[in-house]
């Protein structure tokens, strides 16, 4: 392990870390992963000025994150996959200005995002995949102009989405797959001028798509869908297989 990174991976027995976290300026990796019973971080986190990775996956005991989180303005990548009790994300995680991936995934207890997630404007990848909890998107996140992949696997009751995700120009990926309480989809998608990627596959409450899709390069399925719009729209699409 290098002098940049500090690894506490596995400690089971591990509660918490002392304020004197803080002082590790110079660490730019912080591995809490599968620390079971770890269940706050010091308000000195946001000291760590250097740190450029946060990688707290299967903390399973960890209900909330530090307000001081969004001082760390050198973060590129958050990983809180698997905080299945962490009930919500600080508002102030909107300043970090250079952070490129934010993996939610298996935050089942998650029931929105923070408005400040569209502050996120170098954010290239963000995952909330199987928060099963999560009902629905903030209106800011048509904002995130930089994104290219979003992941909405699994997030069982969601059932709309934002007319503003339209404005997400830099999307190439979107999945929606398993969202079965999912009843339609925004006009504003045929916007995404760069999307290559669109996945229903399992959303078995939607059953018509807006005429705006025609541009959509691969379409992989849902359930129960009874029409594509009309023939114009499905001539346009180049992949479309409905499963």
């Amino acid at each position: 392990m290098s002098l940049e990174e500090l690894s506490l991976k596995r400690c089971k027995k591990l509660r918490t870390l002392r304020e004197s976290l803080g002082s590790l300026s110079s660490r730019k990796r912080l591995d809490v992963e599968d620390c079971g019973n770890f269940l706050s971080f010091p308000n000195s986190l946001g000291d760590m000025m250097s740190l450029k990775e946060l990688n707290l996956k299967k903390c399973l005991e960890l209900r909330t994150l530090p307000e001081s989180l969004g001082s760390l303005s050198s973060l590129k990548r958050l990983d809180v996959e698997g905080c299945g009790r962490l009930v919500s994300l600080p508002n102030s995680l909107g300043e970090m200005i250079n952070l490129v991936e934010l993996n939610l995934t298996g935050c089942r207890s998650l029931r929105t995002l923070m408005e400040s997630l569209g502050n996120l404007s170098s954010l290239k990848r963000l995952d909330v995949e199987d928060c099963g909890s999560l009902v629905s998107l903030p209106n800011l996140l048509g904002e995130m102009m930089s994104l290219e992949e979003l992941n909405l696997k699994r997030c069982l009751e969601l059932r709309t989405l934002l007319e503003s995700l339209g404005s997400l120009s830099s999307l190439k990926r979107f999945y929606v797959e398993g969202c079965g309480r999912l009843v339609s989809l925004p006009n504003s998608l045929g916007e995404m001028i760069n999307l290559v990627e669109l996945n229903l596959t399992g959303c078995r409450s939607l059953r018509t798509l807006p005429e705006s899709l025609g541009s959509l390069s691969s379409l992989k399925g849902c359930g129960r869908l009874v029409s594509l719009c009309n023939d114009k729209v499905t001539q346009r699409m180049v992949k479309v297989k409905v499963k």
